[in-house]
């Protein structure tokens, strides 16, 4: 994936690592290891789970996280 955006330096260092990404959506955040990301901080996560208030809820695998539905990330 193209990597050409302010987040480069930040995202490229975590690829491959497990993140923590806080969705828009009330209570619930996605956990996952980062496989790759573009330059509409579109990720993409592998072994990812849904959780909600604090547990794991659904897992989903391969996972694209659209970038304008991200509050935050961090590992």
């Amino acid at each position: 994936m193209e990597r050409n955006g302010v987040f480069n330096p930040i995202l490229s260092r975590m690829i491959g690592e497990r993140i923590h990404v806080e969705l828009k959506d009330d209570g619930i955040s996605i956990e996952g290891r980062l496989a790759g990301f573009d330059e509409k901080m579109n990720l993409v996560l592998d072994e990812a789970e849904e959780i909600f208030n604090g547990h794991p809820t659904i897992r989903y695998g391969r996972l694209i996280i659209r970038g304008s539905s991200i509050v935050s990330i961090h590992s």
